[in-house]
């Protein structure tokens, strides 16, 4: 089993491997599943929907979305920890390797699974969100273009018909292009706190500035932009300026970094209902961030978020968010067809033993066909080389 595991692990360019970075994507990428399982059978359940929509059952896996929000966080974790780390040891930003590891690790696997995803769409008539591309949804290139160059959400207003999650990847891609700037402003203040402190401004003032720079209809027009979603992004660098901060904490204290997270967690999925009286804007980057830093510091939760089942999954997470959607959509459209009596829990409940299972089968594929190889940092020379090699040997001697 432990083989099988590590047949799968991600493969880290800096030689580094933190598990339980991987174990928050395994729980945030769950979050994410659930919620479109259950959107995707309750679409289609012809019963009473009303009698679904007022359970706690719906309630509960409506807020998966929430799992987008975590991703979101731990990107800014991640990237301003990356940023950060050379310009603290006084070297210059290499803006060059910065760039060329995104367009090297991510476009390549993102580029072919959409294609697929695409070809598979236009080829089975296949819909999705009950529309059929090119036939009330986008034009079918358009879109793809769009999609392929993180621009959908900006030019439709609407994520692609074929695959929605596409919205959160162009939001990514957005902080991407902003944070090496925003680790440039914030190194130059000379110590962890007040690194800390300009962050908390800069949220607590986002709202503001936002406010101030485009109107009403802009936000309604692109509602998924770095402007909404940037404070979900700083609460990863909130994470890291505590760490560097602050000493491990001692077991009492990991305990209570782990209760506070799961509180954290059930106030940010609205499953726990309290005020809190803070800053507005303030909230949800709070909550965010006292779940990572129960990730990282946390006594319990950290042992299992390190669990290498549990980090394995997670580290294909990005396979899984492109392909789970439209794996679940096709199951779905069979499940309701071969079941169209069960009553809506248990339909959902034949969709997950059936789709969960599918959509972890075509991942482990695409991730070790696509995503995986691109992980070694060398890839695209060691793939150069062996093309040379291979046309070198194809050559007869004169």
């Amino acid at each position: 089993m432990s083989r099988l595991l590590l047949r799968f692990r991600r493969v880290t360019s800096g030689g580094g491997y933190i598990p339980e970075v991987d174990g928050v994507r395994c729980v945030a990428i769950l979050m994410v599943i659930a919620q479109h399982l259950h959107e995707r059978v309750l679409r289609r359940f012809s019963g009473n929907h009303e009698e679904v929509e007022a359970s706690w059952g719906h309630h509960l896996l409506s807020q998966g979305g929430m799992g987008v929000l975590i991703f979101f966080a731990l990107s800014g974790f991640i990237l301003y920890q990356l940023l950060s780390r050379p310009l603290l040891q006084g070297q210059a930003l290499n803006w060059k390797a910065y760039f060329w590891r995104r367009v090297t690790r991510l476009e390549p696997p993102y580029i072919v699974i959409t294609t697929g995803i695409l070809l598979f769409v236009t080829l089975s008539g296949y819909q999705s969100g009950g529309k059929l591309l090119g036939k009330g949804g986008q034009p079918v290139l358009a879109s793809f273009a769009a999609t392929i160059t993180y621009t959908h959400t900006l030019i439709f207003g609407r994520p692609p018909s074929f695959n929605p999650p596409g919205w959160s990847l162009e939001t990514e891609v957005q902080f991407y292009l902003l944070a090496p700037l925003l680790a440039l402003a914030l190194l130059r203040l000379p110590r962890p706190w007040w690194r800390f402190g300009a962050t908390v401004a800069i949220i607590a003032a986002w709202p503001t500035v936002v406010h101030s720079l485009t109107d009403e209809s802009f936000q309604q027009r692109f509602p998924t932009t770095i402007l909404k979603f940037l404070p979900d992004f700083l609460a990863g660098v909130l994470v890291c300026e505590w760490m560097r901060a602050t000493s491990p904490f001692p077991r009492w204290l990991s305990v209570g970094a782990d209760l506070l997270a799961l509180v954290s967690l059930a106030k940010l999925t609205h499953l726990l209902h309290f005020r809190l009286h803070l800053w507005p804007g303030l909230e949800e980057p709070l909550l965010l961030t006292l779940i990572l830093l129960a990730a990282f510091r946390g006594y319990f939760i950290k042992s299992l978020l390190s669990q290498p089942a549990v980090a394995t999954l997670g580290g294909m997470c990005y396979t899984i968010y492109l392909v789970h959607v439209p794996t679940l959509e096709l199951v779905a459209t069979g499940t309701v067809r071969l079941f169209p009596r069960l009553n809506y829990w248990s339909l959902l409940g034949v969709e997950a033993l059936i789709g969960v299972p599918m959509v972890m089968a075509v991942s482990a594929v695409a991730f070790l066909l696509v995503e995986q190889p691109c992980m070694r940092k060398n890839w695209p020379s060691e793939l150069r080389d062996a093309i040379r090699r291979r046309l070198g040997a194809g050559k007869s001697p004169a």
